[in-house]
Protein backbone atom coordinates (compact mmCIF):
# COMPACT_ATOMS: atom_id res chain seq x y z
CA UNK A 1 0.00 0.00 0.00
CA UNK A 2 2.65 2.60 0.91
CA UNK A 3 4.25 1.61 -2.64
CA UNK A 4 1.07 3.01 -4.47
CA UNK A 5 1.00 5.74 -1.91
CA UNK A 6 4.51 7.12 -2.91
CA UNK A 7 3.63 7.04 -6.53
CA UNK A 8 0.79 8.96 -6.27
CA UNK A 9 2.05 11.48 -4.35
CA UNK A 10 4.80 11.92 -7.19
CA UNK A 11 2.57 11.93 -9.53
CA UNK A 12 0.50 15.27 -7.55
CA UNK A 13 3.67 16.79 -7.39
CA UNK A 14 4.50 16.59 -11.03
CA UNK A 15 0.86 17.70 -11.35
CA UNK A 16 0.74 20.53 -8.92
CA UNK A 17 4.30 21.95 -11.03
CA UNK A 18 2.67 21.42 -14.62
CA UNK A 19 4.86 18.30 -15.16
CA UNK A 20 3.33 15.18 -15.91
CA UNK A 21 5.95 12.88 -15.46
CA UNK A 22 5.77 9.35 -14.33
CA UNK A 23 9.15 9.34 -12.20
CA UNK A 24 10.53 6.31 -10.56
CA UNK A 25 8.72 5.31 -7.30
CA UNK A 26 12.32 4.95 -5.92
CA UNK A 27 13.35 8.41 -6.71
CA UNK A 28 12.07 11.61 -5.52
CA UNK A 29 13.85 13.53 -8.51
CA UNK A 30 14.41 13.52 -12.06
CA UNK A 31 18.03 12.73 -12.74
CA UNK A 32 20.04 15.28 -14.86
CA UNK A 33 23.29 14.30 -16.26
CA UNK A 34 26.24 16.36 -16.83
CA UNK A 35 29.66 15.39 -18.59
CA UNK A 36 33.18 16.97 -18.05
CA UNK A 37 33.49 19.12 -20.68
CA UNK A 38 35.81 22.54 -20.38
CA UNK A 39 33.80 25.49 -19.52
CA UNK A 40 30.55 23.50 -20.22
CA UNK A 41 30.85 21.68 -16.73
CA UNK A 42 33.99 20.96 -15.06
CA UNK A 43 34.78 20.35 -11.34
CA UNK A 44 30.66 21.26 -10.69
CA UNK A 45 30.43 24.52 -12.38
CA UNK A 46 29.69 25.39 -15.54
CA UNK A 47 27.28 27.29 -18.62
CA UNK A 48 25.27 23.75 -18.41
CA UNK A 49 25.24 23.64 -14.71
CA UNK A 50 23.99 27.60 -14.34
CA UNK A 51 20.96 26.39 -17.16
CA UNK A 52 20.06 23.72 -15.57
CA UNK A 53 19.74 25.86 -11.88
CA UNK A 54 17.81 28.66 -13.58
CA UNK A 55 15.49 26.28 -15.40
CA UNK A 56 14.87 24.07 -11.74
CA UNK A 57 14.22 27.87 -10.76
CA UNK A 58 11.60 28.62 -13.27
CA UNK A 59 9.87 25.40 -13.18
CA UNK A 60 9.93 25.62 -9.19
CA UNK A 61 11.55 22.31 -8.61
CA UNK A 62 15.42 20.47 -8.25
CA UNK A 63 16.82 17.71 -10.16
CA UNK A 64 18.94 15.25 -9.22
CA UNK A 65 22.38 16.01 -10.69
CA UNK A 66 25.13 13.37 -11.39
CA UNK A 67 28.26 13.11 -13.58
CA UNK A 68 28.77 10.79 -16.07
CA UNK A 69 31.12 9.73 -19.01
CA UNK A 70 29.29 11.00 -22.52
CA UNK A 71 28.89 7.79 -23.83
CA UNK A 72 27.34 6.37 -20.71
CA UNK A 73 24.79 9.38 -21.17
CA UNK A 74 23.57 8.98 -24.45
CA UNK A 75 23.51 4.76 -23.28
CA UNK A 76 21.07 5.45 -20.64
CA UNK A 77 18.91 8.26 -22.41
CA UNK A 78 18.53 5.61 -25.21
CA UNK A 79 17.43 2.45 -22.39
CA UNK A 80 14.80 5.16 -20.51
CA UNK A 81 17.69 4.81 -17.70
CA UNK A 82 18.20 8.82 -17.70
CA UNK A 83 15.27 11.74 -17.92
CA UNK A 84 17.88 14.51 -18.95
CA UNK A 85 21.18 15.91 -19.85
CA UNK A 86 22.80 18.59 -21.22
CA UNK A 87 24.78 20.08 -24.51
CA UNK A 88 23.74 17.38 -26.55
CA UNK A 89 23.51 17.14 -30.28
CA UNK A 90 20.13 16.36 -31.71
CA UNK A 91 20.69 13.86 -34.60
CA UNK A 92 18.10 11.31 -36.63
CA UNK A 93 18.79 8.63 -34.51
CA UNK A 94 18.43 10.77 -31.08
CA UNK A 95 15.35 12.47 -32.05
CA UNK A 96 13.68 8.40 -31.74
CA UNK A 97 14.15 8.72 -27.65
CA UNK A 98 14.81 12.44 -26.85
CA UNK A 99 13.66 16.10 -27.31
CA UNK A 100 16.01 18.84 -27.54
CA UNK A 101 15.87 22.35 -26.79
CA UNK A 102 19.29 23.77 -27.69
CA UNK A 103 21.01 26.76 -25.76
CA UNK A 104 24.39 27.27 -27.08
CA UNK A 105 25.84 27.19 -29.81
CA UNK A 106 29.53 26.86 -31.73
CA UNK A 107 31.75 25.75 -34.25
CA UNK A 108 33.98 23.19 -34.09
CA UNK A 109 37.64 23.96 -34.72
CA UNK A 110 40.94 22.00 -36.14
CA UNK A 111 43.73 22.10 -33.35
CA UNK A 112 47.22 20.82 -33.95
CA UNK A 113 50.37 21.67 -32.60
CA UNK A 114 52.55 24.47 -34.18
CA UNK A 115 55.19 22.81 -35.45
CA UNK A 116 52.89 20.88 -37.77
CA UNK A 117 51.46 24.28 -39.12
CA UNK A 118 52.99 24.32 -42.35
CA UNK A 119 52.07 20.36 -42.98
CA UNK A 120 48.27 20.74 -42.58
CA UNK A 121 47.43 24.27 -44.04
CA UNK A 122 44.31 22.34 -45.23
CA UNK A 123 41.68 19.87 -44.50
CA UNK A 124 43.30 17.85 -47.49
CA UNK A 125 46.28 17.85 -46.23
CA UNK A 126 45.65 15.84 -43.10
CA UNK A 127 43.34 13.73 -45.06
CA UNK A 128 45.83 12.47 -47.20
CA UNK A 129 48.64 12.04 -44.60
CA UNK A 130 47.62 8.09 -43.78
CA UNK A 131 49.93 8.52 -41.13
CA UNK A 132 48.47 11.62 -39.57
CA UNK A 133 46.15 10.59 -36.68
CA UNK A 134 43.13 12.16 -34.76
CA UNK A 135 42.08 11.39 -31.42
CA UNK A 136 38.48 11.87 -30.82
CA UNK A 137 35.21 12.12 -27.68
CA UNK A 138 33.39 8.97 -27.68
CA UNK A 139 30.05 9.54 -27.96
CA UNK A 140 30.33 13.17 -29.54
CA UNK A 141 28.83 14.59 -32.29
CA UNK A 142 31.19 17.31 -34.37
CA UNK A 143 28.85 18.82 -36.55
CA UNK A 144 28.26 17.56 -39.90
CA UNK A 145 31.37 18.93 -41.62
CA UNK A 146 34.11 17.37 -39.43
CA UNK A 147 31.39 14.05 -39.30
CA UNK A 148 32.25 14.05 -42.83
CA UNK A 149 35.92 14.25 -42.69
CA UNK A 150 35.49 11.54 -40.44
CA UNK A 151 34.24 9.17 -42.83
CA UNK A 152 37.25 9.53 -45.02
CA UNK A 153 39.76 8.97 -42.83
CA UNK A 154 40.72 5.27 -41.81
CA UNK A 155 39.53 4.00 -38.93
CA UNK A 156 43.51 3.04 -37.47
CA UNK A 157 44.06 6.55 -37.96
CA UNK A 158 41.41 7.37 -35.22
CA UNK A 159 41.72 7.30 -31.46
CA UNK A 160 38.48 7.73 -29.27
CA UNK A 161 38.71 8.96 -25.41
CA UNK A 162 36.11 8.98 -23.19
CA UNK A 163 36.80 12.90 -22.47
CA UNK A 164 38.08 16.44 -23.09
CA UNK A 165 40.93 16.65 -20.78
CA UNK A 166 42.24 13.07 -22.17
CA UNK A 167 41.66 14.72 -25.72
CA UNK A 168 44.52 17.51 -25.15
CA UNK A 169 46.67 14.84 -23.12
CA UNK A 170 47.53 12.84 -26.22
CA UNK A 171 48.18 16.11 -28.65
CA UNK A 172 50.22 17.39 -26.23
CA UNK A 173 51.97 14.53 -25.47
CA UNK A 174 52.43 14.06 -29.61
CA UNK A 175 50.51 11.16 -29.69
CA UNK A 176 48.20 12.08 -32.52
CA UNK A 177 48.47 14.97 -34.57
CA UNK A 178 44.90 16.51 -34.42
CA UNK A 179 42.10 17.16 -32.17
CA UNK A 180 38.67 18.34 -33.29
CA UNK A 181 36.95 21.02 -30.77
CA UNK A 182 34.76 23.38 -29.31
CA UNK A 183 36.23 26.71 -28.40
CA UNK A 184 34.38 26.02 -24.55
CA UNK A 185 36.29 22.96 -24.40
CA UNK A 186 39.99 24.32 -25.84
CA UNK A 187 40.23 27.48 -24.17
CA UNK A 188 39.83 25.64 -20.57
CA UNK A 189 42.27 23.17 -21.57
CA UNK A 190 44.59 25.44 -22.84
CA UNK A 191 44.68 27.22 -19.23
CA UNK A 192 44.43 23.94 -17.72
CA UNK A 193 47.30 22.23 -19.20
CA UNK A 194 49.04 25.41 -20.09
CA UNK A 195 49.50 24.50 -23.92
CA UNK A 196 48.24 27.31 -25.46
CA UNK A 197 51.65 28.39 -26.62
CA UNK A 198 51.78 25.05 -28.28
CA UNK A 199 48.94 25.10 -30.79
CA UNK A 200 47.64 26.38 -33.46
CA UNK A 201 43.66 26.48 -34.36
CA UNK A 202 42.67 26.23 -37.92
CA UNK A 203 38.66 26.95 -38.82
CA UNK A 204 38.81 24.64 -42.00
CA UNK A 205 34.73 24.99 -41.88
CA UNK A 206 34.67 28.48 -43.65
CA UNK A 207 30.36 28.04 -44.60
CA UNK A 208 29.34 26.92 -41.24
CA UNK A 209 27.81 24.05 -42.24
CA UNK A 210 29.01 22.43 -38.76
CA UNK A 211 27.86 24.59 -36.17
CA UNK A 212 26.90 22.64 -33.24
CA UNK A 213 23.74 23.34 -31.45
CA UNK A 214 23.79 22.07 -27.76
CA UNK A 215 20.66 21.43 -26.31
CA UNK A 216 19.13 20.17 -23.21
CA UNK A 217 17.91 16.63 -23.58
CA UNK A 218 14.83 15.06 -22.44
CA UNK A 219 13.76 11.24 -22.71
CA UNK A 220 10.78 10.55 -24.48
CA UNK A 221 9.71 7.81 -21.99
CA UNK A 222 10.12 10.59 -19.21
CA UNK A 223 8.39 13.58 -20.81
CA UNK A 224 5.74 13.98 -23.41
CA UNK A 225 5.91 16.37 -26.22
CA UNK A 226 3.60 18.32 -24.25
CA UNK A 227 5.70 18.95 -21.47
CA UNK A 228 9.02 19.09 -23.68
CA UNK A 229 7.22 22.35 -25.00
CA UNK A 230 6.37 23.90 -21.91
CA UNK A 231 10.36 23.21 -21.48
CA UNK A 232 11.12 24.46 -25.12
CA UNK A 233 8.78 28.09 -24.47
CA UNK A 234 11.27 28.79 -20.56
CA UNK A 235 13.99 28.64 -22.86
CA UNK A 236 13.06 30.79 -25.31
CA UNK A 237 11.86 33.46 -22.59
CA UNK A 238 15.70 32.61 -20.94
CA UNK A 239 16.61 33.63 -25.08
CA UNK A 240 14.70 36.58 -25.00
CA UNK A 241 15.26 38.13 -21.80
CA UNK A 242 19.09 37.91 -22.16
CA UNK A 243 19.87 34.99 -19.73
CA UNK A 244 21.01 32.53 -22.16
CA UNK A 245 23.51 35.33 -22.96
CA UNK A 246 24.68 36.25 -19.45
CA UNK A 247 25.29 32.96 -18.63
CA UNK A 248 27.38 32.22 -21.72
CA UNK A 249 29.36 35.62 -20.92
CA UNK A 250 30.63 34.12 -17.92
CA UNK A 251 32.11 31.47 -19.56
CA UNK A 252 33.04 32.48 -23.33
CA UNK A 253 34.82 35.49 -25.04
CA UNK A 254 32.79 38.06 -26.45
CA UNK A 255 32.89 37.38 -29.53
CA UNK A 256 32.10 33.64 -28.78
CA UNK A 257 29.15 34.72 -27.23
CA UNK A 258 27.90 36.47 -30.08
CA UNK A 259 28.46 33.71 -32.39
CA UNK A 260 26.59 31.70 -30.49
CA UNK A 261 23.46 34.17 -30.23
CA UNK A 262 23.33 34.41 -33.54
CA UNK A 263 23.44 30.83 -34.41
CA UNK A 264 20.80 30.45 -32.15
CA UNK A 265 18.74 32.42 -34.13
CA UNK A 266 19.23 30.28 -37.20
CA UNK A 267 17.40 27.33 -35.42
Amino acid sequence: MDRFKNVFLLLILYFVLGLHIFANENEKKLEVAFYEAGFLFNDGVGLDKDVVLELEKRLGIEFRHSVKPRARIWHELKEGLLAISVSGVETPERREFAWFVPYVAQKNKAIMLKENSLKYKELEDFINDKNAKVALIRGFNHGEFYEEMFKKIENNRINEVPDVERLFILLKNKRVDLVVSLSSFYSYEFKKQNIAHLVEIRDWDKDNVGVVYGGLVLSKKYFSEEEYKKIADIFMEMKNDGTLENIASKYLTKDEVEESMRFLEWK
